[in-house]
């Protein structure tokens, strides 16, 4: 008997400034999202038909975060999980606007040290592997950069704790 596959399509978005990430803190369970009281996460979610993988990765923040935001740097991520294999499109997001507006019942989002998340022993599957490959794609993107430039947008992203 053969095992078949769901394929599921989501995106999902990364915001790092001066080394810190802003995280959703679920203060409510959803087991059908896999979602736990106490856990932590970044935005992401499903792709509603007719959107772009931009868009949704937008329409999540905004939802999880009360952040509008822009993309920066796209970043294709694919994982699996018992019965689906899930591509998620996760975008290093830039965001102008410090106010956040409301956000749905049971998130908290939260600014935190980007090194304390990855060390977070309660994150959701797979929000700090992501966030991890994201860190590298910055730091691959620095090399590429000299001097004072490099250093701007190393700290822009990840502050001093991943030079």
């Amino acid at each position: 008997m053969m095992n078949s596959f769901r394929n599921v399509e989501g995106a999902g978005g990364v915001l790092l400034k001066e080394g810190e990430i802003l995280v959703v803190h679920e203060i409510s369970t959803n087991k059908g999202y896999g979602k736990v009281e106490g856990m932590l996460s970044v935005p992401m979610g499903s792709r509603v038909p007719g959107e772009n993988w931009f868009e949704t990765a937008q329409r999540e923040f905004l939802e999880e975060t009360g952040y509008l935001v822009k993309p920066a740097i796209p970043y294709l991520f694919y994982f699996v999980i018992p019965d689906a294999l899930i591509q998620i499109f996760w975008v290093v997001l830039a965001n102008d606007n410090e106010a956040a507006a409301q956000t749905r019942e049971g998130l908290d989002p939260q600014w935190m040290k980007l090194d304390q998340f990855l060390l977070h022993e309660f994150v959701r599957y797979p929000s700090k592997e992501a966030t991890l490959q994201i860190v590298q794609l910055i730091k691959d993107v620095a090399e590429d950069l000299k001097g004072r430039k490099r250093r701007e947008f190393l700290g822009r992203y990840l502050g001093s704790c991943f030079e």
